[in-house]
Formats: C-alpha cells, structure tokens, sequence
C-alpha cells in the first residue's frame, strides 16, 4: 500500500513537471508585442487640437480651420500611420472629433482632459483615456466634453 501511495506521488510530480515544462516552452515561444505608438490628442483654449507622441516614431501633423492630419513614423521613409480629422466646438463645452486613418500596425489615441459628460469636478488624471485602434482603414467619431485645456507648445 505504502508502494502505491509513492508511485503515485511521484507520477503526479512528473505530470508537474511536464506541465511546467510545456507552459514555460509555450511562453519563450511567444513574442513580446513590439512598442505602440499613441498619438495624444488635446485641446487648447480655443478648441484646437494639440498633438503630442508618446512611444516609438516621429510625429508630424498640421491643422488648418478645425481640421487636421497627422503622420507617424520614423525619422526618414514612409509613415507607419496616417491620419486625418476634424475636431469641432459645439456651443458650450462639447467637442466632436472624427478621425479617419490608415496604419500598417495598431496605435492609441490617448485623449487628454476630454470627459463623456460635462461634470467640471473631474480631476486631471480621471481624464486621461486611451483608444485602441487596429491596424488598417479605421474611422473613429468621439464625442466629448472639454474639461482641461493644453498648450503642448509651451512645454
């Protein structure tokens, strides 16, 4: 009886081991996701987008009359994302943004001070919210409430 209770225990350490064997050979086979870029996006006083990267690549964009467009990518060659987009005012405190963009890998939009209702005793860092967005033709509408203002260029 005694001989049984050991055989048993030590078959069940080797299924252990096996198990913990494969599950560490599983993890080494899976690749880390490499570092995503995420555009910030803000508002200032008047209602203009402000544009700021955080990750890898270089950030270029413009804007013009509520509208913008952004590239994402390294120093010299074809952008990794594109974008373009509008980000209009309405008649208090609400904003809507619309953004079309294109990107042969997925990206955040971390949106800065914007909040999903008007409720001004929100802090700061309540309003810091990160968008996934794939890889591809994406089109995104975000409607939000302007609760804090930037000015990325006096940073």
């Amino acid at each position: 009886m005694d001989r049984r209770i050991i055989l048993m225990l030590g078959l069940m350490r080797i299924h252990s081991y096996i198990g913990m064997a494969a599950m560490l050979l599983a993890g080494c086979s899976k690749s880390l996701p490499p570092d995503t870029s995420a555009l910030v996006l803000a508002a200032n006083q008047r209602g203009a987008p402000q544009f700021q990267l955080s990750g890898p690549g270089v950030l270029n964009y413009n804007y013009s009359s509520g509208s913008f467009t952004f590239h994402i990518g390294p120093a010299a060659g074809a952008p990794w994302i594109s974008g373009s987009g509008q980000m209009k005012l309405g008649s208090s405190n609400d904003v809507a943004i619309a953004i079309q963009s294109s990107s042969d890998r997925p990206y955040d939009i971390q949106l800065f001070g914007l909040a999903t209702n008007s409720d001004m005793s929100l802090s700061e860092d309540q309003l810091k919210e990160t968008l996934h967005v794939s890889k591809g033709d994406q089109k995104l509408k975000i409607d939000r409430f302007v609760i804090y203002t930037y000015d990325f260029t006096k940073r």
